[in-house]
C-alpha cells in the first residue's frame, strides 16, 4: 500500500483558514482531494474541490456550535477539524491578554467541543489536530483521553518561526534570537506546518493521539 494522503472525499473543517499558516493548511488538504474545506479561502477553482467559507467567533460556544452544524448540513459529512485560529503572544498588551486567552484557548475549546459532539451523536469517529500553543496542548491531551473511546483522535502541531505576513510585522532582533537558536537556520514555510497537520489528521497516523508533534527546525 502506498504512503500517501489521500482526503477524496472527505471533509475538513480549518479556522482561521483564509490567510498565512491557515491558508497553507487549507491549500494541502484541497491538494489531497478533499471534498471540502470549510472556514477557508477559495481554492474550488485550483484544486476542484468545494470549499465554504464562514465567519465565527470561535469564543462563542453557541456560533460555534452553529459553523459545524451548517457545514455538517452543507457538505452532509465532516472528516477533521484543523484548530488554527490564533494571536501572537509577540507584542501582546495588557488590553488584549484577555482577548488572545479566548481566541487561543477558548475558541479552540469551543470548536473542539462543538464537532466531538457532532460526531459522538453520529456514532462517527474523527480527527482533530490543534496548531497548539502550550496551553491549547493541555487541552488536547485532556481530549485524547476522554474522546478515544469515541473513536476520534486529537493531536497538535506545535511551530517555531514561521514565515507569515503576523511574523513579518513582529521583532526583528527577536526573529534573530531565534534563527540564531534554530539548527536548520531558516522559518519554516506555512506549508510545511501544513503538511505535519496532514499527516496527524490522516490514515497514516491512526494510532496516535494525545500527542504533540514538534515542527520547530530543531529549536526545542
Amino acid at each position: 500500500m502506498p504512503l500517501t494522503i489521500d482526503f477524496s472525499g472527505g471533509t475538513v473543517i480549518v479556522s482561521g483558514g483564509n490567510r498565512g499558516i491557515g491558508a497553507a493548511i487549507a491549500e494541502t488538504f484541497a491538494e489531497s482531494e478533499n471534498e471540502a474545506s470549510a472556514h477557508a479561502t477559495s481554492l474550488q477553482q485550483k484544486y476542484k474541490v468545494t470549499v465554504r467559507s464562514y465567519q465565527c467567533d470561535t469564543t462563542n460556544p453557541a456560533r460555534s456550535a452553529e459553523v459545524i452544524a451548517q457545514a455538517a448540513k452543507d457538505f452532509g459529512r465532516l472528516d477533521v477539524l484543523v484548530c488554527n485560529a490564533g494571536i501572537d503572544a509577540i507584542d501582546t498588551t495588557e488590553e488584549i491578554v484577555d482577548w488572545t486567552l479566548g481566541v487561543n484557548v477558548k475558541g479552540v475549546f469551543f470548536l473542539c467541543q462543538a464537532i466531538a459532539k457532532h460526531w459522538i451523536s453520529l456514532k462517527q469517529p474523527g480527527s482533530i489536530v490543534v496548531n497548539s500553543s502550550m496551553t491549547a496542548t493541555q487541552l488536547v491531551k485532556a481530549f485524547a483521553f476522554e474522546w478515544a473511546e469515541h473513536g476520534i483522535r486529537v493531536n497538535a502541531v506545535s511551530p517555531g518561526y514561521v514565515k507569515t505576513e503576523m511574523t513579518a510585522m513582529g521583532n526583528q532582533d527577536m526573529q534573530k534570537v531565534w534563527l540564531d537558536r534554530t539548527p536548520i537556520g531558516r522559518m519554516a514555510n506555512p506549508a510545511e506546518i501544513g503538511k505535519s497537520i496532514a499527516f496527524l489528521a490522516s490514515g497514516l497516523s491512526t494510532y496516535t493521539t494525545g500527542s504533540e508533534l514538534l515542527v520547530d527546525g530543531g529549536y526545542s
